[in-house]
Order: structure tokens, then sequence, then C-alpha cells
């Protein structure tokens, strides 16, 4: 792992075409290993996004414009022509795509959202749910509980495998939610995004939704 991307973590795993792998709030780049140990004959990528893993938080005035183009900027000087993401990480995707449409070969949207965007009522109230109980009792697996228990339907899929569920909640458990502090991931997304900002891009783009 180093810290060479401004700041920002990145775990480094096989070799072959670079592959940039952008994962979900509250995560870090290692919930990926169990994907990448089934692509052989790639260069994985992992980048622990602003607040999460060993990276830094965003700094004052950071725009989720800047982060992007802080993060295709180190992408391509290392060889990555491919990138995945999970959920929050597409916001940071979509961003890179939308900037850049010619810059990478391949686009994969896991779960996919947009800044700015209204949230399902459950899932804005699971929010506002984390933040209070954060304020009331400050970090700790009991933030963790919350924020893997359902409704809403968050982490439905992987309550229905226990092995699975476990795994990730342990990586959870890492999390510092130094972001509940302030304005923390609100001041990356207010800029709301438009699904139209794609029209221009000139490479493959899968999108996975689903339950």
């Amino acid at each position: 792992m180093s810290a060479g991307w401004d700041g920002l973590a990145v775990t480094v795993r096989g070799d072959g075409p670079g592959v940039l792998w952008l994962h979900g709030y509250t995560m870090r780049a290692e919930v990926w290993r169990p994907v990448w140990a089934h692509l052989p004959g790639l260069r994985h990528v992992g980048l622990d996004l602003p607040w999460h893993g060993a990276s830094r938080p965003a700094r004052d005035g950071e725009t989720l414009a800047g982060l992007a183009a802080t993060v295709t900027a180190a992408a391509l000087a290392t060889g990555v022509r491919h990138v995945v993401a999970l959920s929050f990480g597409t916001v940071l995707a979509v961003e890179m795509a939308a900037a850049r449409p010619d810059a990478f070969r391949s686009w994969t949207l896991a779960a996919p959202a947009l800044a700015g965007m209204p949230h399902e009522p459950a899932v804005r109230q699971r929010y506002l749910d984390l933040a209070r109980l954060y304020r009331e009792a400050g970090p700790g697996r009991h933030l963790t509980r919350l924020w893997m228990s359902h409704p809403p339907a968050i982490f439905a899929g992987v309550a229905a495998r226990p092995a699975v569920h476990s795994a990730l909640a342990a990586v959870i458990d890492r999390h510092r939610w130094d972001e509940l502090r302030g304005d923390g991931m609100r001041a990356l997304v207010r800029r709301p995004q438009r699904a139209a900002a794609l029209a221009g891009l000139r490479a493959p783009l899968l999108v996975l939704t689903g339950d």
C-alpha cells in the first residue's frame, strides 16, 4: 500500500492491464480482494477514498471535480485503463467519466448513484440516524450495526450470505467515521450530477443494478 496519490492510499495486486477499483461508503480497497482472486492476469489498483482506509480526509474547499481530476491523472500515469466502482465510488467515477470521456477503455458501475440526487426516504433517514448516533456515542461498532441493518435494503444482498456479511462488517468496523464530524462527504456531493453528462463517453459502460 502507498499514499502516493496526493495522500490517497492505493493497494496494488497482480500484473497485467491496470484496473482502478473504487469502493463504497464506509469501506476500503481491501473489500475487492475476493473479487481480484477471481480475475488473474490484471493489475488491480484499489483506491481508499477520502476519509476511508489509510487515505486523508477531503481538504477544505476540495470539490468532487478536483478529486476526480487528481484520481484520473494519477491513474493514467500508472497505466490504469479500466475503472470499476461501487455505490459512492460511482459518484467519483461519473465525475471522472464526464470530465475525461476518452481517458479510459471501459467503465463498470455497480449500484450507481449520482451526487445531489434525492435518496429513498429510508436511506436518507439512515444517514441522519448515523450522524445522530455519532454525536451521541462517537465512533464504534454500534455505527456498523446501524449502517448494515435493514430496512433499508442497502446490505440486504450480503445479509443473506453470513460469511460475506461478517467479512464486510469487519471492514466497516475499522471505519473511523470522521466525515460525520462536520459537512464531511456532503461537501463533495452538493453539486448535482446528471446522467446526461455521460453522453460523450467513448468507451463501453456496464451498469449493474438490482437486489
